[in-house]
């Protein structure tokens, strides 16, 4: 009895020690419920810049010295001052221009003068060309005849402007990203926060490629844009030599009207001024065609500058965006980290009893 009373004891001694055991081993299962941070990573809005692209000033032709002798010409019958300006004239180009010079201006097709002009500025064996070149160049020696010889203002590069706007922002919030893990142990922390994160950086590297899209749409408009500018720029030359020259030939008429309605000229004098009509009218298509092409180089020119411009405002651009995208990706990063150590590190374990 007493034997069987030891072994009772004994074994409600060894219950009550494996009772309070299981007491402190066996408790609910650990677990967590991990959330990344809410609260969003703002990818920054790309400043978009809006190339205003460059335009020439134009170039012109002062011919006030052709409109006084044509105001002389007209009045000569009538206004004795008027007759004695033109005949100065006369003398001087009688004196300025050889036989041959004047057999030679004599020859030209007035008719066709403009084309042959036109062709013979860009060919540096043209006789045409020489031969009103080197007139012109005698012409002005003389200061009677100088002011006939049109004074040219050459073209000049436009304005610099640039506009910058800015889109719309583009916010990508990073998602909130839930992970319910049971027996959760730190690994399970990690894996959980590193795929949260890989999801923030896949929504960031959209934003970003929308981002070098409207990039890329931008650039492509500041290009369009210097081409229409070079587009309209070469048609407004085109169309200020046209009317440069229709001018010219009315002004040719015209003063070939004074001449055949004049009453106080010689023979020999009338001669001499139409040469000198039409030396005016050759010097003048000749002028507005140099005035043509120096206006057309400065368009070819500026249209480069503006290339460029796009080009640098693209890289800046570019280089913008990109900047932000780091931005949000290092504040990814710091999320990450910050997860890692503070949550995932720190996760509370099993609860206890008595």
């Amino acid at each position: 009895m007493k034997h069987l009373y030891i072994r009772v004891s004994v074994f409600l001694v060894v219950l009550l020690a494996f009772t309070q055991c299981e007491q402190q081993i066996v408790g609910p299962v650990p677990n967590f419920d991990y959330e990344f941070p809410a609260g969003g990573i703002v990818v920054e809005d790309v400043t978009l810049e809006d190339v205003v692209p460059d335009d020439i000033t134009p170039g012109s032709m002062n011919t006030d010295g052709q409109t006084a002798f044509g105001n002389n010409l007209a009045n000569v019958n009538t206004n004795p001052a008027a007759l004695a300006a033109v005949r100065d004239q006369l003398t001087a180009l009688a004196q300025a221009l050889s036989t041959s010079q004047k057999n030679a201006v004599k020859g030209l097709n007035v008719s066709t003068l403009p084309t042959q002009v036109k062709s013979g500025v860009s060919d540096p064996n043209s006789n045409l060309i020489s031969l009103i070149a080197t007139i012109q160049g005698l012409l002005k020696e003389y200061p009677q005849l100088a002011p006939l010889v049109p004074a040219i203002t050459l073209p000049t590069g436009g304005r610099v402007l640039n506009d910058k706007g800015r889109v719309s922002e583009v916010t990508i919030p990073l998602i909130e990203t839930q992970v319910n893990a049971v027996n959760a142990y730190e690994v399970d922390c990690e894996a959980a926060a590193r795929r949260a994160y890989e999801i923030n950086i896949t929504k960031i590297d959209s934003a970003y490629n929308a981002q070098l899209k409207l990039v890329s749409d931008k650039n492509t408009e500041n290009i369009n844009a210097a081409l229409l500018v070079r587009s309209n720029g070469i048609t407004a030359a085109n169309t200020r030599y046209t009317d440069r020259n229709t001018l010219f030939r009315s002004q040719y008429d015209v003063f070939a009207q004074s001449i055949a309605n004049s009453t106080v000229f010689t023979p020999a004098e009338i001669e001499l001024l139409n040469i000198l009509n039409t030396l005016i009218y050759a010097i003048d298509l000749y002028n507005s065609t140099l005035l043509l092409n120096f206006e057309l180089a400065a368009i070819s020119n500026v249209f480069a500058l503006n290339l460029e411009k796009a080009a640098a405002a693209n890289t800046r651009m570019t280089n913008d965006a990109t900047t932000k995208r780091n931005a949000a990706v290092q504040e990814a990063d710091q999320t990450l980290a910050d997860a890692l150590f503070n949550t995932c590190h720190d996760q509370g374990g099993a609860s206890g009893g008595d």
